[in-house]
């Protein structure tokens, strides 16, 4: 088999031919892979944790980050990606599924902000992370702690009172928000904070009728579609200065 790539028509993608042995995909990677070589070997049933190791060598950026969040990448691939000199890498490693708390810990203290918002996000984030991020200089990750469910009513109330709108619509759009949260958001001066409030999964009958009374377009968009709506909300946006949600509403009122 002189060739071990099956290109598409346009010839700008390909995979390796399906009877390529590991060998062959060990050949093609070991000078200098590109993105499209990463992506070709990442699905080849042939591949074994030594490509990975093979991707994560060398400089290219994109190549190791695709290559970092394959399953086959083991905790010691994670390790060493979570010292690479670019935070891309260092981020892209906690997608990993064999990332483990102490994987996510290292990242959380990374000089990165964009590294430490990825540790945030990551399911085995702590609480005590979260707290600790509540008063960061950068907003990104103070919204990232606000959005962790890990995040107490009490981290989840700070949040709501936080200087940048960002971080106040993570916080209203926290699965463990409260009714009071709710009500905060839809009271806010920020058109997303309250546009996220009246989203909100557990938004209540209450908080939908206050969300119709509002001057902004995507909070009355967003309750007049949430599943929570009943007859009453809709018959109350046919009024409503938007066409397209006055139409929404008798759609749903000619359903019943």
């Amino acid at each position: 088999m002189k060739d071990h790539r099956v290109y598409n028509d346009n010839r700008r993608s390909y995979m390796f031919h399906p009877m390529a042995t590991p060998e062959h995909i060990h050949d093609e990677l070991e000078n200098y892979p590109t993105e499209a070589d990463a992506r070709a070997a990442l699905i080849h049933p042939s591949l074994t944790p030594k490509h990975i190791d093979m991707l994560l060598k060398g400089s290219n950026v994109p190549v190791k980050r695709i290559a970092i969040q394959h399953p086959f990448a083991t905790k010691e691939h994670i390790d060493k990606a979570l010292g690479d000199s670019d935070w891309q890498v260092r981020a892209h490693s906690l997608k990993n599924p064999n990332a483990t708390a102490e994987h996510v810990a290292r990242a959380f203290n990374d000089k990165e902000d964009m590294v430490k918002v990825y540790a945030l996000n990551h399911p085995q984030a702590t609480a005590e992370q979260v707290a600790s991020s509540q008063n960061h200089p950068n907003h990104v990750v103070r919204a990232a702690a606000a959005h962790n469910p890990k995040a107490t009513q009490e981290h989840i109330t700070k949040a709501l009172n936080d200087k940048d709108s960002y971080v106040r619509s993570s916080a209203v759009s926290n699965p463990n928000a409260s009714a009071a949260h709710i009500s905060k958001g839809l009271d806010d001066n920020y058109w997303s904070v309250v546009a996220a409030a009246a989203a909100h999964p557990k938004a209540n009958a209450e908080h939908l009728h206050k969300a119709l009374d509002s001057k902004e377009y995507f909070a009355r968009r967003n309750a007049v579609e949430h599943p929570n709506a009943t007859k009453e909300h809709w018959e109350r946006a046919l009024s409503d200065p938007s066409q397209d949600i006055r139409d929404f509403a008798k759609k749903k009122l000619s359903e019943k």
